[in-house]
């Protein structure tokens, strides 16, 4: 793939996505498509604006809340961000080309991004620019997802059990070993009260009661990959992935349970929980699925444009769905409501609607 000559045999879903895209030759270069100039180039208000052709254009993989603004990133190291809930978009310029494929926000101004080539990248403006933290392209090690308690404590996971932990706002990042294992973790989600899971391939999860601190395996109930991790209304934990297997925990992660009721057997690669309290779950060959009832019983969602979904991130209307061919919006049924009331004071909880390659200021994919 262009701007990232990195190849990982065993690769999770955001970079069969991106290696797909190219070999189908479905997206014209974004140099024409956004125009010549490269991505680090200074922009004016006029030159970057997005429009509604060139949006529908690009592979976005991974979203997040940057206070009311939506933050989305992708191929090529574009970021885009819209102040208006997703009604027009802008960009902003990062230093590189290598794929983005998650993004973080603690705050409205401070967040970070992580992609291909290892690349770490902060924003202190809300999206509207990047600069680079990190940069290992000879390690051949991209990262999948990225998290911050704060603006200072963080860390980023990827390839091969790649951890990268942070004490002072990116300024450096220092490995760590937490499994013995060399699986690629996927994604990151948390409760709100400082606990931590990852997903990762061939079933593997791990959970941390200390803020990512320390980690423990957590018990697998699927051998397959888990590409997403997301809280329920009624503090459930929530992991999906490979051939639409979904499994709700009651106890962070020690006992799992499916879902009485799915359909499909799509790759499941993105979710969220919006405030009501509705589970929305996207993925490969459009499928999205949606739960009422806390992840107990999931339906498809119908009449959506069939394209591959990698993101979903909440909004007021319902929730935008990120992917490849841009942005879609997703507005729950008419006259469908919220979660049991006895789900609201779960819901309302901090940090607690965090998808998990997409968290919302103080965290919230996942994708």
């Amino acid at each position: 793939m262009p701007g990232s000559a990195q190849p990982v045999p065993r690769a999770g879903w955001r970079l069969w996505l991106g290696i797909a895209a190219f070999a189908l030759g479905q997206f014209a270069p974004l140099g024409q498509v956004l125009g010549q100039a490269s991505p680090g180039a200074p922009s004016s208000n006029a030159t970057n604006q997005v429009t509604p052709r060139t949006l529908s254009r690009l592979l976005l993989v991974a979203a997040a809340h940057a206070g009311n603004r939506v933050v989305a990133v992708g191929e090529h190291g574009y970021v885009v961000y819209s102040d208006d809930q997703g009604q027009t978009w802008r960009r902003g310029p990062t230093p590189r080309r290598a794929m983005l494929t998650a993004l973080m926000f603690v705050d409205d101004k401070f967040g970070w991004a992580v992609g291909h080539d290892g690349q770490i990248l902060a924003s202190q403006d809300g999206g509207a620019s990047w600069l680079e933290q990190r940069y290992k392209p000879e390690d051949k090690q991209p990262l999948f997802a990225v998290h911050f308690n704060d603006r200072e404590r963080g860390f980023a996971v990827g390839a091969y059990g790649l951890f990268l932990n942070t004490t002072d706002g990116g300024k450096t990042w220092t490995p760590a070993t937490i499994t013995e294992e060399d699986k690629h973790f996927y994604a990151v989600a948390g409760d709100g009260a400082g606990r931590l899971a990852i997903a990762a391939e061939a079933g593997t999860l791990l959970t941390s009661s200390d803020q990512g601190r320390t980690w423990e395996p957590a018990t697998s109930p699927y051998k397959g990959s888990f590409f997403g991790l997301l809280t329920t209304a009624d503090g459930g934990l929530l992991a999906y992935g490979l051939r639409g297997n979904i499994f709700k925990s009651g106890d962070f992660g020690k006992t799992w349970t499916p879902p009485a009721v799915t359909e499909g057997t799509a790759t499941l690669q993105g979710g969220a929980r919006l405030p009501s309290g509705e589970i929305v779950l996207a993925g490969s060959a459009g499928a999205v699925l949606s739960s009422r009832d806390n992840g107990a019983s999931f339906q498809r969602v119908a009449g959506l444009r069939a394209m591959t979904y990698s993101a979903v991130l909440p909004t007021a209307a319902g929730a935008l769905l990120f992917g490849e061919a841009g942005v879609v919006p997703y507005v729950p049924a008419a006259g469908a409501g919220s979660v049991s009331p006895s789900t609201a004071a779960a819901a309302a909880a901090p940090g607690a609607a965090a998808p998990a390659n997409a968290p919302t200021g103080a965290p919230a994919s996942k994708p």
